[in-house]
């Protein structure tokens, strides 16, 4: 007989369900969130003219582009569909407020809930 157990939410999954519960509850159009080792998130929700909820998850780092790994890890916490395909946003540069400019390295993916 196989047993099944349940893992316990890792902190990624916490933070996922903060960033959704945000947008949802508050109506706002965005949340954002850094995480310790650099890598910065971003969850966007846009309201179709059809009611259609149309979802961006973006992950970036100043530099260097999230891994293979980090995207997968991101994904699944965040509910991102299966099949849903990612791009990269080759490089961004931002000048900061102190006059640095910083080369920023973003995947991002898109997909539709009802």
């Amino acid at each position: 007989m196989t047993t099944m157990t349940k893992t316990k939410p890792s902190k990624l999954d916490a933070i996922a369900d903060r960033m959704r519960s945000h947008i949802t509850s508050t109506g706002a159009m965005y949340s954002h969130q850094r995480l310790e080792h650099g890598l910065e998130i971003v969850l966007q929700r846009h309201v179709e003219s059809n009611g259609a909820m149309r979802w961006r998850l973006a992950l970036g780092r100043v530099d260097v582009a999230p891994s293979e790994d980090e995207i997968t890890i991101c994904r699944n916490a965040f509910g991102v569909p299966v099949g849903t395909e990612h791009s990269e946003v080759k490089s961004k540069s931002r000048t900061g407020k102190t006059g640095i400019v910083s080369n920023w390295h973003i995947v991002e993916m898109y997909w539709f809930e009802k």
